[in-house]
């Protein structure tokens, strides 16, 4: 399948790019001309926790080997918000992947600018973000994606709902998994698809 890249509105963001638009709703001192003030308090959240993790995480031998054996060049096109508690537990990881591996290319993209685009690539007919999505950069197929949670969570997040009616309760419900999990099914689960994904380039 080819990705609707047609579909794509708004800016395409870098790493580089993408952090410096989130510090700087994150800092600034005006209201966003993007998102409702209700959501700077999230922001501000979410770029703290992003920043730190950014700063703490460290990468063992065998998921730096999977990042220097993938060697098949690839578009990473990352559907997120700045807003989004479960974008911000995962975007540093998968960040830090696409900044250490010269074969792919990372396109970052919000999601409420790109409605048609994340309308592809729904989770149980829901926009669930991250999602990112793995596409040859020679053919523009679509090799494979992943989110939006680590797969142990989002086969929780029923029974979490259900255990937490309340939307705070759940958000906080979440985050407590995320941080006794410490990235570790994540890391696995990129593992897992840079291995997938490379291996794939024979099939195509």
């Amino acid at each position: 399948m080819h990705t609707n890249q047609h579909l794509i509105s708004g800016t395409v963001y870098t790493a580089q790019q993408y952090l410096r638009f989130f510090e700087d709703l994150a800092t600034s001192p005006l209201p966003s001309p993007i998102y409702p003030d209700n959501f700077l308090k999230p922001i501000k959240k979410g770029y703290q926790q992003l920043q730190s993790a950014l700063t703490q995480l460290h990468f063992d031998n065998a998921m730096q080997n999977s990042i220097a054996q993938f060697t098949r060049p690839v578009i990473w096109l990352f559907i997120t918000e700045p807003w989004c508690g479960d974008a911000n537990a995962n975007t540093p990881a998968w960040l830090k992947v696409a900044q250490m591996c010269p074969n792919i290319e990372l396109k970052i993209v919000l999601r409420d600018q790109n409605t048609a685009l994340i309308d592809q690539y729904l989770t149980n007919g829901g926009r669930s973000i991250p999602k990112l999505i793995c596409i040859d950069a020679q053919t523009g197929e679509d090799i494979g994606t992943w989110g939006p949670r680590p797969a142990a969570l989002q086969n929780l997040i029923p029974s979490i709902k259900e255990q937490n009616p309340n939307f705070r309760d759940y958000v906080h419900a979440v985050e407590h998994w995320y941080v006794a999990d410490k990235m570790q099914h994540l890391l696995a689960e990129i593992q897992n698809c840079l291995s997938t994904w490379q291996k794939s380039a024979a099939t195509i």
